[in-house]
């Protein structure tokens, strides 16, 4: 039961592209003028194959990349992620884009010209308890996206050991909760913590349980790191298919990433609300440690031989769930 708190870092990638490479790509692409045409997100979003063109968009204006896909320096499959869709999630994660000019330089030879600005805006629909969900990376392979389940693309799958934030896999049963780190307090009771200790333990018992904000666990506790890798329990499911029908999320191989977790020790905490190690824990009758989501949707329970840990920000949440936002953890 003495486990560790930990929230996920993230890394980049690193392709280089060579200065004749890029000379060279420089020259061969397209350089059509962009003629004050406009394009709706629609419109670009029919532009996928070498066939129709191959449209991508990069803030407000749109680019016909068909003649420079079979030269990307990265592979065609990486960047045929982003056809008919915004570039833009694409080159958060490969930073080497925005880090020299190239890149750009390579896409201005491209623009064809601007997004509608007319458009009309995406609705958001208040009464969807997904409606507040976070924005995904969609290179990510979606199986469902309410709630979101998704997973690493092949093509990315080994492009880092350390899997960057935004494409971590995606195993959800819930909307994501929204968490204040104002608001947010971490809580545990239970036996042994803010109930009667049996006679000979000597403290009283702390009254309410233990309470501690955001700000108090990062000042009150040193921080520990743990890099590990967490797959679902159904990866790979979707390869037995043709021999028989399973039941669940069809995945492929990419329901599993690796990530640096960083925070406060789970042990720490115990002993702080007065566990102070596994031997005095079962002298006093406890038996496990329950952690309640904070969505709120945990089961209930009603042993007597055990201490419950929670957050909460107007909710409870998990004990030792990453970062608040961060959806790219999996919950098995």
């Amino acid at each position: 039961m003495w486990g560790h708190a930990f929230s996920v870092g993230r890394a980049s990638a690193a392709v280089v592209m060579p200065g004749a490479m890029a000379a060279a790509l420089m020259a061969g692409a397209s350089t059509t003028a962009a003629d004050g045409k406009t394009f709706t997100r629609k419109q670009v979003e029919q532009h996928t194959t070498p066939e129709t063109g191959i449209y991508v968009t990069y803030k407000e204006s749109v680019y016909d990349i068909t003649e420079f896909v079979a030269n990307h320096p990265g592979g065609t499959d990486k960047i045929m992620m982003a056809a008919g869709k915004a570039i833009d999630p694409y080159w958060r994660i490969y930073q080497q884009h925005t880090n020299s000019a190239t890149p750009s330089e390579l896409l201005a030879a491209m623009k064809i010209g601007e997004l509608d600005k007319s458009e009309a805006p995406t609705v958001v629909d208040e009464s969807d308890p997904y409606s507040s969900d976070p924005e995904r990376h969609p290179g990510l392979l979606f199986h469902n996206t309410k709630p979101a389940n998704a997973e690493l693309p092949p093509a990315l799958a080994m492009q880092d050991w350390v899997t960057p934030a935004d494409l971590w896999f995606i195993r959800h049963h819930h909307p994501v909760p929204e968490v204040k780190g104002a608001e947010y307090a971490l809580k545990a009771n239970g036996l042994g913590i803010d109930t009667v200790k049996e006679e000979g333990f000597g403290a009283d018992s702390l009254k309410g349980g233990l309470k501690l904000s955001l700000d108090g666990l990062k000042e009150r506790f040193e921080p520990t790191e743990v890099t590990t890798t967490i797959q679902c329990g159904g990866n790979r499911r979707g390869g037995f298919n043709h021999i028989a029908k399973t039941s669940g999320i069809a995945w492929q191989f990419g329901a599993i990433s690796t990530a640096v977790w960083k925070g406060v020790l789970l042990r720490e905490v115990l002993e702080e609300a007065g566990l102070t190690s596994p031997k005095v824990a079962e002298k006093m009758g406890v038996k496990h440690i329950i952690f309640k989501a904070i969505d709120g949707l945990q089961v209930p329970t009603t042993s007597s031989s055990s201490s419950s840990s929670s957050s909460s920000s107007s909710s409870s949440s998990n004990l030792f769930s990453p970062a608040p936002r961060l959806p790219r953890l999996a919950q098995p």
